[in-house]
């Protein structure tokens, strides 16, 4: 209660927000005294007299049930009134990847919590890539940073760090693309066929073997969206090896690639075909390839077939 003598309402500190005035208005028309507002709503004298006057503007969700019920207003009539909390980063990049950061999220008006809900990632990720020391980035924020940036992935590449493992082999080099294609993580491809991320991780790296496990390439193949038949045949096993004058087509082709340092996966995409066929060719079990796919390789190794192998 109040203390004898004193009328509530009066001597009262300004109000600064549309806030603190509503919450004013709305116990003064129930000749309520601070604390007993205070205890209604499930707050502390001091907190409800800071939110009230306008020196704390922000109320939990608790809260904000409590006032609605006490006063019978919509919860959305309540959070419409409570100002939105700015993020300030304090402290300037440090790095040029920083820089970038945020002189690209100015120019498209970006709030680091869109640039955090955009990428997909918590908050504390977005700041430790634009104020941070580390001058890298790993391989996985690559395209969701690009994306949420408007640039083209090759503008970041450089700030991937030089630690990231690459695939070393042609299967796992084919789900890494497939899966980054779709904007997917390790982590959700992991979940889609029932494995941990780092297991994904070590199935791009080669160091887990698919090549018997035909049921897994077919999980991995549905959940990517792809044909299995792809996959399947980047996991045959070569049953030759190259030899430096190799005499049949399939060794031929296979030495080129080599000297090139291309991978099968890389090949059939430059000749715009499948990787089944180029597997085929090169192991020799495609007898009569059709001279069109054939002319298609060639073209994307940039060699001619030798005249003793016609």
């Amino acid at each position: 209660m109040p203390k004898a003598g004193r009328i509530i309402g009066t001597g009262m500190v300004p109000c600064k927000t549309k806030l603190g005035e509503f919450l004013r208005s709305e116990r003064l028309k129930l000749g309520l005294a601070q604390t007993s507002m205070a205890k209604r709503f499930g707050m502390n004298r001091s907190v409800y007299s800071l939110t009230e006057t306008g020196d704390r503007s922000f109320l939990s969700d608790v809260q904000v049930q409590n006032i609605s019920l006490l006063i019978n207003r919509p919860e959305s009539d309540i959070r419409s009134l409570i100002p939105e909390r700015p993020i300030i980063w304090r402290g300037e990049p440090k790095t040029n990847l920083g820089k970038l950061i945020q002189r690209r999220r100015t120019e498209l008006e970006l709030t680091p919590l869109e640039l955090a809900t955009q990428m997909g990632v918590p908050l504390k990720v977005a700041r430790k890539l634009e104020i941070g020391k580390t001058p890298t980035i790993k391989f996985y924020l690559l395209y969701p940073l690009a994306k949420a940036l408007k640039l083209p992935p090759s503008e970041l590449i450089e700030f991937v760090s030089v630690r990231t493992k690459t695939p070393q082999s042609d299967l796992g080099q084919a789900i890494r693309y497939h899966r980054e294609r779709l904007d997917m993580t390790q982590a959700k491809l992991g979940e889609k066929i029932g494995m941990t991320r780092a297991g994904v991780s070590l199935i791009e790296l080669g160091q887990i073997r698919l090549s018997v496990d035909k049921e897994r390439i077919d999980e991995i193949a549905q959940a990517l969206g792809i044909n299995a038949t792809e996959l399947h045949a980047l996991g045959v096993k070569r049953k030759f090896k190259v030899g430096r004058n190799p005499k049949t087509l399939g060794g031929f082709l296979t030495a080129r690639r080599l000297e090139l340092r291309l991978t099968q996966f890389e090949l059939a995409e430059k000749a715009k075909t499948s990787i089944s066929c180029i597997v085929s060719i090169e192991i020799g079990k495609c007898v009569e390839p059709n001279p069109e796919i054939i002319q298609k390789i060639l073209t994307a190794l940039n060699c001619e077939i030798p005249p003793q192998l016609h």
